[in-house]
């Protein structure tokens, strides 16, 4: 029986957002039981992440763990699945910074509640006066294309997920989004070395209200289009 072995590395997207739903009901344990199921397999989940997640913070985390983490073997084969993009890619206004005032001790919690309401209810209209991406597209670039070569280095093979474009109404919240997420999803596809899966298949039903986390049927959609590439990879 071939052994694998899936790591993956995801923002909150991997992550159960529904009341009662359990990590058996997210997309990379529905995929570890399908690969189980169907063929014959015996797979070994390692999930790491972090909520609101940059790919600064999601390279931290895999850099600390990739010196346990390579291939061994025939009857082995190990797979490293990123998630990441969307917190990186997306429009902020000049004011985003203010959030980090909140953790000053004592005045800041209280300065939050003040200003938290107003900057929320303009946020549109204060980025079009001004707005910056919280990782550059070249910083994107690099570290995404460092994290690859470490993968291939170790003789792993890698999987990036494309990052689906939200639904239209969050342009008015966030103008610009949907651009910039295709930007960022066309710098990922310039490294030919990974294997990228395609997220247009994505429609606003497969949403929560958030415009971000899947529903349950965005959760199976996405185990199945990673079930293919696995498949694949599991030919070599």
């Amino acid at each position: 029986m071939k052994n694998v072995y899936l790591y993956f590395y995801t923002d909150s997207v991997a992550f159960p957002r529904i009341e009662n739903q359990t990590l058996e009901q997210v997309w990379p344990f529905l995929l570890k039981d399908r690969l189980e199921a169907e063929h014959g397999v015996r797979v070994y989940p390692c999930f790491r992440g972090l909520g609101g997640a940059t790919i600064d913070e999601i390279r931290s985390i895999f850099l600390r763990d990739i010196g346990y983490f390579r291939g061994q073997g025939s009857d082995t084969v190990s797979i490293v699945i990123f998630n990441t993009g969307v917190v990186d890619a997306a429009p902020q206004p000049f004011t985003f910074f203010l959030r980090k005032i909140a953790k000053i001790p004592l005045i800041g919690p209280r300065f939050w509640r003040q200003v938290e309401k107003p900057l929320t209810q303009n946020r549109a209209f204060l980025q079009k006066i001004w707005w910056y991406r919280q990782t550059t597209p070249a910083r994107f670039r690099h570290i995404f294309n460092q994290m690859i070569r470490q993968v291939k280095r170790l003789q792993m093979e890698a999987i990036s997920i494309d990052t689906p474009l939200t639904p239209f109404s969050m342009e008015s919240r966030s103008p610009g989004l949907r651009e910039s997420i295709n930007y960022y999803n066309a710098i990922k596809h310039e490294n030919s070395d990974v294997n990228h899966i395609a997220m247009d298949w994505v429609r606003d039903r497969h949403y929560l209200e958030d415009g971000h986390h899947f529903k349950h049927e965005g959760h199976w959609m996405l185990a199945d289009r990673l079930l293919e590439a696995v498949k694949d990879l599991l030919r070599k």
